[in-house]
């Protein structure tokens, strides 16, 4: 924050965005102390007033604060995204800890297994939106290599099919719930659960209508809860004007139609890194 030195650490979870202090997080990931933390940031730069400054008031943030332990942290954010977690097969009778362990291992920097490494890369991030914040180091742009993301065909139809099924399974458990609620007898569970499991799942598990329409259009259905940075003009039309035209399509990366509609009049290449 440019107005209070603050940092936060943005996660995108079911198409919705929350904002993280990064102490907080820090925390979760490995056993350490404000003054570890502190000093590990402050590397090089301790006379730094401005990089002081800025560390200083994120350990000093009201939730980072109160926060001793990563046990005390993990439980804290196990807590508040118990409801959300239960979307993605985590078990009501799961405590808290062991909730905020599936969170840190889920959707925290998920290109990398140990926490240390996760920890180590944060710090690094950090380090470096400060030296932006000072003019110590230029703006990213959008073409550079760690920009870059290739995604094969298989890769992204493998990815509508498991959150059309994700999404299937969590109306399926839902509907359920809500029929277990409602029944006010045991005979009345007995007599129509069998019935209401079969037109529920006949309801939610038609997906080949789905997934028919997603490879004629390109388009994601709006109930997919998909991380992408477009929901349209996923599939190409293959022109077979040659065959050298033909197996050029197979071939050829295509950056998608958020790039040809976005409006930037300097020429696309890939850069090298800042």
């Amino acid at each position: 924050s440019l107005n209070d030195g603050s940092v936060q650490f943005r996660l995108i979870i079911d198409a919705r965005e929350y904002f993280f202090p990064v102490g907080v997080i820090l925390k979760a990931l490995v056993d350490t102390s404000d003054r570890e933390i502190y000093e590990k940031i402050m590397q090089g730069r301790k006379d730094n007033v401005f990089w002081s400054d800025c560390v200083e008031v994120m350990l000093k943030d009201e939730t980072s604060n109160r926060l001793h332990t990563k046990s005390d942290t993990l439980k804290l954010i196990g807590s508040k995204f118990r409801q959300i977690l239960g979307n993605f097969g985590c078990a009501e009778t799961m405590l808290d800890l062991e909730l905020g362990e599936f969170f840190v291992k889920s959707f925290i920097l998920v290109h990398l297994n140990d926490n240390e490494d996760k920890f180590d890369l944060l710090v690094y991030m950090v380090q470096k939106l400060l030296a932006f914040a000072t003019n110590e180091c230029s703006e990213e742009s959008g073409d550079i290599f760690s920009n870059q993301d290739i995604m094969t065909s298989g890769q992204i139809y493998g990815y509508v099919v498991r959150e059309l099924l994700r999404g299937s399974w969590v109306r399926i458990i839902t509907t359920l719930k809500k029929e277990l609620k409602f029944s006010k007898t045991k005979a009345n569970i007995t007599s129509n659960f069998s019935e209401n499991i079969k037109k529920t799942l006949n309801r939610n598990l038609e997906l080949g209508q789905f997934l028919t329409s997603f490879l004629t259009t390109g388009n994601i259905p709006a109930f997919v809860k998909i991380e992408l940075m477009q929901r349209s003009g996923c599939t190409m039309e293959v022109d077979r004007i040659n065959y050298l035209r033909l197996g050029s399509l197979f071939r050829s990366i295509h950056r998608g139609s958020f790039f040809q509609e976005s409006r930037i009049s300097g020429v696309r290449k890939l850069l090298p890194e800042v």
